[in-house]
């Protein structure tokens, strides 16, 4: 299996590449733990710690979830319900 264009670039990083074969690079390259690591997600406020940060996403993270600000204008409306 090729893992690198002509130019040396990674074939997943490479947007003239079929996305079929850019996913099959990239995945190929991860190990098992990046993978599962993908499935979980922390909340913002979590990575505030540096310690906490680099222990939760040692091995990568699929998600960083964030509490919505919303507009003025949204929680308006809202209230008119």
């Amino acid at each position: 299996m090729q893992t690198k264009t002509i130019d040396s670039t990674p074939i997943y990083r490479d947007p003239t590449q079929p996305v079929e074969a850019r996913v099959a690079d990239l995945l190929g390259r991860m190990t098992l733990e990046e993978k599962l690591a993908q499935l979980g997600s922390a909340w913002i406020y979590e990575l505030s710690e540096p310690e906490q940060a680099s222990r939760l996403m040692q091995h990568g993270i699929g998600q960083i979830t964030h509490r919505r600000r919303e507009q003025p204008e949204t929680k308006r409306k809202r209230r008119r319900r």
